[in-house]
Formats: C-alpha cells, structure tokens, sequence
C-alpha cells in the first residue's frame, strides 16, 4: 500500500523503542545500558556505520520525547502521515 522507505522505517523502530523506554518509565542512563546489551546489533552497526547508530538514534527520540515532556506538548513524529488507500 505504500513504497518500501528503509531511512523511514529505521527512525519509526527506534522512536518505538524510546517510546517503550518512556511507557516503562526507563531513564536514559538504564535505556543507554539496556541498548549495550545487544552486542550483535552494536557489532554490526559500527561495521556498517562506524558507530552504534540504533543506540544513538534511539537516545536521540528518547530525549526528543523526554524535552516534549518537559515542556508539557505533545510528541510529534517528524515523520509525514501516509494515507492507505
């Protein structure tokens, strides 16, 4: 129904994951550690990227969210919405 985006759906699983981490009530420090323990995913990130991006990427929503929060607004997705036929 819609065009395969990989750079899309990358950033729409990892603001999954920062908005788990906050459901949770994880805080960063625990939500950073919790990313480091996937060691085949970190190897295959810095591999690939030069770095840990999944962590970064998802550290980088968990606080996007957590400053939305702070402010007392809501989250927005930077993503656009798709409409389904």
């Amino acid at each position: 129904p819609f065009p395969w985006d990989e750079p899309r759906r990358l950033r729409l699983r990892c603001e999954l994951d920062a908005l788990y981490f906050h459901l949770y009530g994880i805080c960063r420090d625990d939500a950073e550690y919790i990313l480091h323990t996937f060691p085949i995913l970190r190897r295959k990130n810095e591999k690939l990227y030069g770095e840990y991006r999944t962590a970064r990427l998802v550290l980088e929503m968990y606080d996007e969210m957590a400053r939305a929060k702070e402010a007392g607004t809501p989250y927005h997705s930077p993503h656009e919405v798709v409409k389904l036929a």
